[in-house]
């Protein structure tokens, strides 16, 4: 990269971690509140019980206002995973304080684990049982990995790539591709340093990624890139980032390829022309959505379709999936009548699934519909009685096409609810969705939202 822009991309580094970066205060309030917790554990759990503060925090690669905080009771192998489970929970739900507000509840990884509301103070704290390990061999759950991602991290990463992982991280956030879970499938925190630290900085790393190809295998450890297809296939994937505490995971596991290849075109843009705009992507006003979503229909000419159902009050990690899946089948069954959205997308609020299309305003009266070869016997002879009142009949090479009036879209998806395939999932049942064929104004906002997920570049 020329000297001038790699400059300038130091200059907006600096302008956003400004933004981004947590000033000493919310440093030491943070610090002072994992001591707080971990002192009221240190009081009733057993002495050979190590505790440990892990995770962006303990990296110093956090975000501001992101004052999450992960403690790890590290337990020995003298315990069976049934007692690490039922100590771990135990001496976590001890020393919630409810005079404080405080709260919790029990999440799952690998195995059960609590989560601390600190309530007044808008922080949540995991408390994580695992077996203390110091190397992978030693391995009892998955988790044990954890604090080893810390120390590795720790002794590799310099203050300015800590800063500048901070700006990946946000960089990625603003364009929807920051996070592991399943309705992101984006890049973990953990992927966004390890990537930072083998490629030496965060303009290299903009630079290599702007090139990469598939299959993409990225060897932080040895700090290098491959395109081997024999390691694509033992993991069965085309994006693979070796875990340097673990070299059988990928920890790009998570990353979509879609995601990937925004990344890759987000890091064309910012080598070819930076501008500080493209780490803040498109813009956003809660007061503006229902203008904003009305100028996008206007000027792109496209009809929007909300269709909303009632979703049981389950883990997101359970039901977006399923919200998803729903969401292709029906794409999938409109493709055969012709019709294909430009834009698809998904949200989940207050119990409720949504799923949002934007299709073609000008969508044909007419569908094609292909028939048999015309040498196929019979056959092609029963498709023209069933298509015997057709608008028209075409012979393209040696197949048949009948050309039908096609319904109204409402009609048409009204009829693609009630199908057996979006309906036999235990927990998403289309048939009892209602179909929006405008977006109404309290559902704006989430709409736009979910427009510019898809859309902005």
């Amino acid at each position: 990269m020329e000297k001038e822009k790699r400059e300038k991309l130091e200059r907006i580094f600096e302008r956003i971690l400004k933004d981004i970066k947590p000033d000493d205060l919310e440093i030491k309030s943070t610090i002072a509140h994992a001591n707080e917790i971990m002192s009221r554990l240190k009081k009733i759990v057993p002495e050979d019980v190590e505790l440990r503060v892990v995770g962006s925090i303990a990296r110093s690669t956090n975000l501001a206002g992101d004052s999450d905080i992960d403690i790890f009771m590290l337990f020995s192998k003298k315990y069976s995973k049934e007692e690490l489970e039922k100590l771990g929970l135990d001496y976590a739900k001890k020393i919630v304080d409810k005079s404080k507000n405080e709260s919790y509840e029990i999440k799952y990884a690998e195995h059960p684990y609590t989560r601390l509301h600190l309530n007044d103070l808008g922080i949540n704290i995991d408390i994580v049982p695992a077996y203390k390990i110091s190397n992978i061999e030693e391995m009892g759950t998955t988790v044990d990995r954890s604090p080893l991602h810390t120390e590795f991290l720790n002794a590799n990463l310099t203050d300015k790539q800590r800063d500048e992982i901070r700006v990946l991280k946000f960089f990625m956030k603003m364009h929807n591709i920051y996070g592991a879970e399943v309705k992101v499938k984006g890049f973990s925190g953990y992927l966004c340093e390890l990537l930072v630290y083998t490629f030496g900085s965060l303009i290299n790393l903009f630079e290599e990624a702007s090139k990469f190809k598939l299959p993409l295998i990225i060897i932080p450890e040895e700090r290098k890139v491959l395109n081997d297809e024999s390691i694509s296939k033992k993991f069965n994937s085309n994006f693979v980032v070796i875990d340097p505490v673990d070299k059988n995971r990928n920890v790009a596991a998570g990353v979509s390829i879609e995601s990937l290849a925004k990344f890759v075109l987000l890091s064309r843009k910012v080598i070819e022309e930076p501008k500080l705009e493209l780490f803040y992507g498109k813009s956003f006003s809660s007061n503006e959505a229902t203008k904003l979503l009305k100028r996008f229909e206007e000027e792109s000419k496209l009809q929007p379709v909300l269709i909303s159902l009632k979703v049981p009050d389950k883990s997101t990690d359970i039901i977006w999936p399923q919200l998803n899946k729903a969401g292709n089948i029906i794409i999938s069954l409109l493709e055969r009548e012709g019709i294909k959205p430009y834009i698809f997308n998904i949200w989940l609020q207050d119990k409720q699934g949504f799923l949002i299309y934007f299709f073609p305003k000008e969508l044909s009266s007419a569908k094609l519909v292909k028939g048999p070869n015309v040498f196929a016997g019979q056959y092609s002879s029963e498709f023209l009685k069933k298509h015997k009142n057709a608008l028209g009949i075409l012979i393209s090479g040696q197949e048949i096409y009948a050309i039908e009036k096609r319904e109204e879209l409402s009609k048409i998806l009204h009829n693609i609810i009630r199908r057996k395939e979006l309906n036999s999932s235990e927990d998403i049942k289309m048939k009892n969705s209602k179909i929006l064929m405008n977006i109404p104004r309290k559902y704006a906002e989430k709409a736009w939202i979910a427009v510019i997920e898809k859309t902005s570049l």
